[in-house]
């Protein structure tokens, strides 16, 4: 198992021809007992990093910190991933309203699901501003 202080990190353009680059980082090497959870980790970091380039950035360019960490976190392994930008600051779990998930897609906003599924799929999440950044964490507690 890797050690609880190793971690991977790197700092790229938050731009989505990057995207590929970056999951592939991100989910390179994983530790024993995450595979299965490689395409939710996938989907929920894509999310945050569309919206990084997208949104911190407005789509003049920045960069993003991302690195990952394996911990224990209320006595069960944890993969941990931190995502920080130096856009303004922007708590995304805090300024997110929850979505109508009962109307018909037809009558639904665009957009809105993005935050729904970190908070759905990640089994916790937290947010921080520091230093002039974003940084967000997620945790994926290792299946039993």
């Amino acid at each position: 198992m890797t050690s609880p202080v190793q971690m991977r990190a790197v700092i790229l353009p938050a731009a989505d021809e990057r995207l590929s680059e970056v999951l592939g980082f991100m989910t390179a090497g994983l530790p024993e007992g995450f595979f299965a959870l490689a395409p939710q980790m996938e989907l929920v970091l894509e999310e945050l990093l569309v919206n990084i380039g997208h949104y911190a950035y407005g789509g003049a360019g920045g960069e993003v910190e991302l690195s990952r960490r394996l911990v224990k976190f209320d006595g069960w392994p944890h993969l941990v991933f931190l995502v920080r930008d130096w856009g303004p600051a922007f708590d995304p779990f805090e300024n997110s309203p929850e979505p109508d998930l009962t109307s018909s897609v037809e009558r639904r906003p665009v957009g809105g699901l993005g935050v729904h599924l970190v908070r759905t799929v990640a089994s916790h999440y937290c947010y921080g501003r520091g230093l002039g950044a974003n940084t967000t964490e997620l945790y994926f507690r290792k299946p039993a």
